[in-house]
C-alpha cells in the first residue's frame, strides 16, 4: 500500500514540476463592461501610476479592441483618465478636439492621416468619453517625437488663416495652406479607398510633389522672416510656433534615419515627455499601448533589432521611481500568427520563444487569455520584461457585439454634442392649404368661378444648420396661374417672396431636428389681365397690377440629413399679412381699388417639402 501511495506522490510531483505555465484566465476584449478575468490585475493597477500594454503593431484590429478595453477598465476601476499614445503632440491635439467636442475639422484631419482601423478606435474612445462625467473624461497625451509631417502642417495652415498677409510672407502662407489642403484632399481619398478596397484608388492619376523639401523650405522661411511673422500673427504667434517646432522635430527624426542615434534619441524624448507629465500632475495615473520593445523592464540587446536599448519603462524603473510597482507592463502575443515583428532575432532568443510557446499552449483557439507571470516560476525571460502576458489565440471579434457603425449612430442619436453643423442648398415645393381666400372671394363676388386652387410655390433656400438653430434665407415664387377666362380676356395671378427664417431645435436626434421658429418675408402679388382678340395696335391693353406684401409666420419644421450630401425637410407655416393690401398699377404708385377688398396678401396655411444638397461645415 505504501508503494502505491509513494508512486502517486511521485507522479504528482513530476506533473507539478513540469507545469511551469500558470493557468490561462479567459478575458473578453469587446467594448463592454464585462471585466471577467481581469481581476488578477486589480492589485497591480491600484499601485501603479503607469500601466503599459505592449503590442505587435501588425495586428491592428485586435490591438485596437484590447486598447479600448484596457482604457475602459482602468477608467472605471481606478479613475484613470490619461491616455498616452505612441505618437506626437500634433495627433494628440486633434484627438482631444475630436473626442471632447463636436469638432468636424479635427475629425476630417484625423481621417486624412489615419487608417480606418485606428479611426475606429478613436470613434470608440469618443463615444465612451461622451458618456462620462467631466471628472472622468479621457484626455490624450502625445509623448512621442513627431515622426510625420501631415498633422503639423495641417495645424500650421489652420493657424495661418489670418487676413492681410504681408507681401513678403505670401509665399510662406500660401505654401503652407496649399500643402495642407493637398494632404487633406488625397488623405481623405486614401481613407475612403481603404474603407472600400474594391473601389479604384483616386490617387493614381495624380503626380505627387516632394513634401520633405517643402517642409524644409517652410521652416527656413519661418526662421529667416521670424520678426515679420511675429507682427503678422500677433497673439496667434505662440501657438503657431509650437506647430513649427513639431515640423522641426520631424526633420530631426528624418536626419537621424537608419542610425543607432535615431531610436535612442526618440526613446529618451519619450521618457522626458512622460516625466514632465508625471511631474506636472503628481496625482494622475497614465495608460498607453506601445510597441512591446518600448515597455520591457530590462535593457534589450537584439529585440526589435536594437542594442543597448533602454525602453521608456526601463528608464522609469531605474531613473525615476524607486518603487518598481509604480510601473506595470503587460506583454501581448499572438498564437498561430507570424509574430516576429518585435522579436526578430529568433536564433538568439530561443529561450524567450520557448516560454511564449509554453503559455500559448495553455490557450484555446479563438480566445484571449491573461497570465500572471508571478505564478510562473521558471519563465525568467518573460518575467524580466513583463508582469503579465495576454495571448490572442486567433480571437474573432463578434460584429454584432462590437460594431463601430452602430456605436457612432448611438452617439449621434443620444448626444447633442455629437451633431455636426452643416449648410445646405435646397429646392422646395409649397402648396396653399386654404383656397377660400379673399382673392377667390373677390373673384366670386364679381360673378366668376376662380380656377386658382392650390397655387404651387417653388423655392430656393440656403440653410445654415448649427447645433441649436437653423437660419434660412430663401426666395419663393408662384408662376402666373390662370384665375379665370371669359370671352373678353384671361386673368392671371402670381407672387414672389424673399424670406428669412430662424428656427430653434427643441428636439434633436442623430442627423434629425424638429424645429420651431418664425419667418419674415417681403415680396409682391401680381395680377395680369390679357384681353382676347388683341392686335399689335392694342397691345397696351394688357394690364398689370401688383400688391406689395410683408408677412410674418410661425413655422414648424422637421429636417434631416439623410446621407452626407442629401438634405430634406418638410414644414408647416401660418402666415399673417403685415401690408396695407393695396393694389397698384404696375410700375407706378397709382392705386387700384380700395384697401383690403381684393386680397389679404399671403395670409394662409402653407405646407411644403424641401430637398437639397448638404455641405458639411468643415
Amino acid at each position: 500500500m505504501k508503494y502505491i501511495v509513494l508512486a502517486i506522490f511521485l507522479f504528482f510531483a513530476l506533473v507539478l514540476k513540469g507545469q511551469v505555465a500558470p493557468k490561462a484566465t479567459l478575458i473578453d476584449v469587446h467594448n463592454n463592461n464585462d471585466f471577467t478575468g481581469f481581476q488578477m490585475l486589480d492589485s497591480s493597477i491600484k499601485n501603479a501610476r503607469i500601466i503599459m500594454t505592449g503590442e505587435n503593431h501588425t495586428y491592428v484590429n485586435f490591438n485596437g479592441h484590447l486598447e479600448m478595453k484596457m482604457l475602459r477598465l482602468l477608467n472605471q476601476k481606478v479613475g484613470l483618465k490619461n491616455f498616452i499614445i505612441e505618437l506626437g503632440e500634433a495627433r494628440a491635439h486633434y484627438l482631444n478636439r475630436y473626442i471632447n467636442n463636436a469638432d468636424s475639422f479635427a475629425e476630417k484631419n484625423l481621417k486624412a492621416t489615419t487608417s480606418p482601423r485606428y479611426m475606429d478606435l478613436f470613434k470608440r474612445i469618443r463615444k465612451y468619453n461622451l458618456s462620462l462625467p467631466d471628472s472622468l473624461k479621457v484626455n490624450i497625451h502625445g509623448i512621442d517625437v513627431e515622426r510625420f509631417y501631415d498633422l503639423p502642417l495641417m495645424r500650421l495652415a489652420e493657424l495661418m488663416e489670418v487676413e492681410n498677409v504681408p507681401q513678403n510672407l505670401k509665399s510662406l502662407a500660401e505654401t503652407v495652406r496649399g500643402t495642407a489642403t493637398y494632404l487633406r484632399k488625397f488623405g481623405l481619398a486614401d481613407y475612403e479607398q481603404a474603407k472600400s478596397p474594391l473601389k479604384a484608388s483616386s490617387n493614381k492619376e495624380y503626380q505627387y510633389f516632394y513634401i520633405n523639401p517643402t517642409v524644409k523650405d517652410i521652416v527656413r522661411f519661418w526662421d529667416s522672416l521670424n520678426p515679420d511673422i511675429r507682427i503678422w500673427l500677433g497673439n496667434k504667434y505662440m501657438e503657431t510656433e509650437i506647430a513649427v517646432n513639431w515640423l522641426k522635430q520631424y526633420l530631426q527624426w528624418k536626419k537621424y534615419e537608419n542610425t543607432t542615434y535615431q531610436y535612442i534619441w526618440r526613446e529618451e524624448n519619450i521618457y522626458k515627455n512622460l516625466v514632465q507629465l508625471l511631474d506636472n500632475n503628481p496625482n494622475e495615473k497614465y495608460y498607453g499601448q506601445f510597441g512591446r520593445c518600448h515597455i520591457a523592464y530590462e535593457e534589450q540587446n537584439g529585440d526589435c533589432s536594437w542594442y543597448g536599448y533602454h525602453s521608456v519603462v526601463n528608464k522609469l524603473r531605474t531613473r525615476y521611481y524607486k518603487d518598481k510597482n509604480a510601473v506595470l507592463s503587460i506583454g501581448i502575443f499572438y498564437r498561430g500568427n507570424s509574430d516576429n515583428a518585435n522579436f526578430s532575432d529568433v536564433e538568439n532568443r530561443e529561450d524567450l520563444n520557448k516560454e511564449i510557446t509554453t503559455l500559448a499552449d495553455e490557450t484555446k483557439s479563438h480566445t484571449v487569455s491573461l497570465f500572471n507571470l508571478n505564478e510562473a516560476e521558471k519563465m525568467t525571460q518573460l518575467k524580466n520584461k513583463f508582469s503579465f502576458v495576454i495571448i490572442d489565440n486567433k480571437f474573432i471579434i463578434d460584429a454584432e457585439k462590437d460594431s463601430v457603425a452602430s456605436e457612432i449612430e448611438e452617439i449621434r442619436s443620444s448626444s447633442k454634442s455629437e451633431f455636426i453643423p452643416y449648410t445646405a442648398i435646397g429646392f422646395g415645393l409649397f402648396s396653399v392649404l386654404n383656397t377660400d381666400n379673399v382673392f377667390n372671394q373677390h373673384v366670386s363676388a364679381n360673378g366668376f368661378t376662380s380656377e386658382l386652387k392650390r397655387g404651387s410655390w417653388i423655392s430656393v433656400d440656403w440653410n445654415i444648420v448649427s447645433e441649436d438653430i437653423t437660419v434660412n434665407f430663401g426666395y419663393a415664387f408662384m408662376g402666373m396661374n390662370q384665375v379665370y377666362s371669359t370671352d373678353s380676356g384671361i386673368l392671371k395671378y402670381g407672387a414672389n417672396l424673399f424670406n428669412f427664417k430662424i428656427l430653434a431645435h427643441p428636439f434633436q436626434y442623430k442627423n434629425l431636428q424638429v424645429c420651431a421658429g418664425i419667418q419674415l418675408g417681403l415680396g409682391r402679388e401680381k395680377v395680369e389681365w390679357i384681353p382676347k382678340n388683341m392686335d399689335f395696335t392694342r397691345i397696351s391693353s394688357i394690364q398689370n397690377f401688383h400688391n406689395p406684401i410683408g408677412v410674418v409666420a410661425p413655422v414648424v419644421r422637421v429636417q434631416a440629413r439623410l446621407t452626407e450630401y442629401i438634405y430634406v425637410s418638410t414644414e408647416l407655416s401660418r402666415s399673417f399679412d403685415l401690408s396695407k393690401n393695396q393694389w397698384y398699377y404696375s410700375k407706378s404708385t397709382q392705386k387700384y381699388g380700395s384697401e383690403n377688398t381684393v386680397t389679404k396678401g399671403l395670409e394662409n396655411y402653407f405646407l411644403g417639402i424641401n430637398l437639397g444638397i448638404a455641405i458639411l461645415d468643415y
